[in-house]
């Protein structure tokens, strides 16, 4: 059963100005609901002179006070809101000192020589909690606001009532005043102050806009009506039955503010999983994973992602990417970030045609863009002269260093004295005539001095450019905002002497930076430390998850294939046998000696080949496996194209995916 108590009011009398448009929208209601549930439907409406005060909070209590466990009650609202101070005992738990109200038809009247105050929102808690304790599923939607502002059309009215004495006739003067002021808290609905601080009775509300902004009216068709009702209509029948309050959200929020200016539509309750992720009108919380939402905006399609949400502008051909999802949850397109502000980005659709609906998006593709090449004359033996040689020679090399002869997808040249545009930049010096170095950020070469002086040598050189920018990219892959930032986690251990197996007690070390350990003294020998390394899967869905090494000489292995982890599942790596972290083979094993590794923790919601991302040392040959009996999906086209830029191939699955770095060093003390 659903149980509908609808309130329009247009016919204000004075000082209230009177509005043209809430009735239009709750007859428009009326029909939608009537539609919808047909015999199903126990409705209430009332209009104008009959929406008192009174008469509000008798049918709140009695009619929509009548829906049990599986029943819906509805209240709807479309009129002037307003605030007002709140009262003086309790002025102290509001962060603006003040509280917002539905003004009602008799606000201002006196009754029985009380004067009729508007219906303030906590004595609308108060009411919704009665009806939330007999179990039905409590549902407002609240077409006002609360203050008075500018809008775009000048043809447009605001749903906000502000008294002002200042600006009403002077008989009417006194009586704005007192409504201008606190009310006493013995004219609240009983239990208001009680319920003052106390969490709010389940419920779901949509409503017109913030508590600082104005709900617009205008003319739509023949008839006003007001923005955020005609969008909700226009949305309820583009989504259809299966629209959640969040996904009605999302598309109310595009389509007004196409319409009104500083307006934005709200939902409560925000969390995620929780009634504002349940069907409307029904209550059945579907399932749904935290995203960015694409929807058309004023100048053309945008998503609520930017800077602060770690994207960033396009790179050439190289940007982000982001695969969308109808409201039903079926996949609908892909679109490419275009331009990127502090909040917002805008999009373009990749070869389809979007609906006027919002669209649930999350991070398929990230940008890789190449790695610059700068020539640093603080390495040493670097001069002006023996710089200029080496640029001149890997600058032809680069230029035809990519697979069909053209340029390095890798790698570009830094612009002479110009800002970097790039994320990564890779030092060469010239240590002597014709001869490049590679070097790290503190100077000290990353691989043997190549000679350029020949077509060979550049290349070579080029070569180890290319695969360091490789390995870098690796690393930094997984920086994007994902729904599954924290969903896993790599718990490490410090294993103690010679140990077997983790005693059950033992702490796991803190420190998401990274970790460093020490080799220790036995004798005459130096013993390698060891750890336990943990895998925690802390959603509550399956995930397909992979442990990489990245090493000092930029190689990159998958020390854990990939594997399916359960939900909430701990899973011991080396079936829980202690792990050494100890210098490779190739290093002396003397007092200062360290080497240094970063695991990376990928995790996606579809399975992947972890061997995509291998990568030889440096120096060595490059291999890269691929399974050939499935299509790759994006998060193995990201580790192609950061190993070899093999991009081609049909459109992959989408992936929800996420990677995080853990630094390790290993060190032998002085």
């Amino acid at each position: 059963m659903l149980r509908a108590l609808l309130v329009g009011i247009d016919a204000y009398l004075p000082p209230v100005n009177a509005l043209y448009g809430c009735r239009n929208d709750i007859a428009a209601l009326e029909q939608y609901l009537t539609e919808r549930a047909g015999d199903g439907l126990d409705l209430r409406t009332l209009y104008d002179a009959d929406a008192t005060r009174a008469n509000v909070t008798t049918a709140f209590r009695e009619h929509l006070g009548g829906a049990g466990p599986g029943d819906v009650a509805l209240f709807a609202y479309a009129g002037h809101g307003s605030q007002e101070p709140a009262p003086a005992d309790v002025a102290h738990l509001e962060e603006t000192g003040r509280i917002q109200t539905l003004v009602l038809h008799d606000c201002g009247r006196r009754v029985d020589g009380k004067l009729q105050r508007p219906l303030a929102d906590k004595e609308l808690a108060v009411l919704i909690a009665q009806v939330a304790d007999g179990g039905a599923h409590v549902v407002i939607v609240l077409d006002c606001c609360n203050s008075g502002g500018g809008t775009r059309d000048p043809y447009m009215s605001v749903r906000g009532w502000v008294p002002d004495p200042d600006v009403v006739e002077p008989a009417q003067r006194d009586l704005v005043a007192e409504l201008a002021t606190a009310r006493p808290t013995d004219e609240l609905l009983p239990g208001t102050v009680k319920r003052w601080a106390a969490p709010a009775a389940p419920h779901v509300a949509l409503s017109a806009c913030h508590s600082w902004e104005t709900a617009k009216e205008s003319r739509a068709g023949d008839v006003t009506r007001g923005a955020f009702s005609v969008s909700l209509g226009e949305a309820l029948d583009a989504l259809g039955s299966r629209a959640t309050y969040r996904s009605l959200l999302a598309t109310v929020r595009s389509k007004v503010g196409r319409r009104a200016d500083e307006q934005h539509p709200e939902l409560f309750p925000l969390d995620v999983g929780g009634l504002g992720d349940s069907l409307f009108l029904d209550g059945t919380i579907t399932p749904i994973a935290a995203s960015f939402t694409v929807s058309r905006g004023f100048d053309g399609w945008q998503v609520d992602a930017g800077l602060v949400h770690g994207l960033r502008p396009p790179d050439g051909d190289d940007a982000f990417v982001l695969s969308c999802r109808a409201p039903d949850g079926s996949p609908a397109g892909d679109v490419r970030v275009v331009a990127v502000d502090v909040g917002v980005s805008e999009v373009e659709p990749l070869g389809w045609e979007p609906d006027d609906v919002a669209y649930a998006a999350v991070i398929s593709d990230v940008p890789l863009p190449p790695a610059e090449v700068a020539f640093d004359l603080t390495i040493e033996g670097s001069d002006p002269a023996h710089l200029a040689a080496v640029r001149d020679a890997l600058a032809a090399a680069i230029a035809s260093a990519g697979a069909a002869g053209d340029a390095s997808p890798f790698v570009r040249l830094a612009p002479d004295g110009g800002a970097s545009t790039g994320a990564l930049r890779l030092r060469v010096g010239a240590p002597a005539v014709g001869v490049a170095r590679l070097a790290r950020a503190d100077g000290s070469a990353v691989t043997a001095d190549v000679d350029v002086a020949d077509d060979a040598g550049a290349r070579l050189a080029v070569a180890n450019l290319e695969h360091v920018a490789r390995w870098e990219q690796i690393r930094a892959l997984g920086d994007h905002p994902s729904p599954l930032r924290d969903a896993v986690a790599l718990d490490v251990y410090e294993a103690i002497a010679d140990e077997g197996t983790r005693p059950p007690d033992r702490q796991r070390l803190a420190g998401d930076g990274g970790h460093r350990f020490s080799y220790r003294r036995e004798g005459d020998r130096w013993v390698a430390p060891r750890i336990y390394l943990d895998l925690r899967n802390t959603s509550d869905a399956d995930l397909f998850v992979a442990v990489l090494d990245l090493t000092d000489r930029y190689r990159c292995s998958a020390v854990l294939p990939t594997v399916r982890l359960a939900a909430g599942h701990t899973y011991a790596l080396w079936d829980g046998r202690s792990i050494p972290i100890e210098l490779p083979a190739d290093r002396p094993v003397q007092p200062g000696a360290a080497v240094r590794d970063w695991l990376k923790v990928v995790a996606s919601d579809v399975d992947f080949d972890a061997v995509a991302f291998d990568l030889a040392a440096l120096g060595e040959p490059v291999e890269v496996q691929r399974s050939t009996t499935r299509s790759r999906n994006t998060l193995e086209r990201l580790a192609a194209k950061a190993a070899r830029r093999d991009i081609g191939g049909p459109p992959p699955p989408v992936a929800r995916w996420t990677a995080t770095t853990i630094p390790l060093e290993t060190v032998i003390p002085t």
